[in-house]
């Protein structure tokens, strides 16, 4: 004879199967998937702002020269 339990706990484990899938962007694409990409992109564009703005600081000290 089977316990109690065992058909709840099934039931609960299937609730958070799909609760876990609900939370997605895009089906089969988790937020810490997103995550990657957007960083990376942060990332480059932190990058450009300082080279522009060390391209503009050199820029201007040979004008006033």
């Amino acid at each position: 004879m089977q316990s109690a339990t065992a058909l709840p706990s099934t039931a609960f484990h299937a609730q958070r199967r799909h609760a876990a899938n609900t939370g997605a962007l895009t089906p089969g694409w988790s937020v810490s998937v997103w995550l990657v990409p957007a960083w990376l992109v942060l990332m480059w564009g932190g990058y450009m702002i300082k080279r522009r703005r060390e391209v503009a600081r050199a820029g201007m000290g040979a004008a006033s020269r």
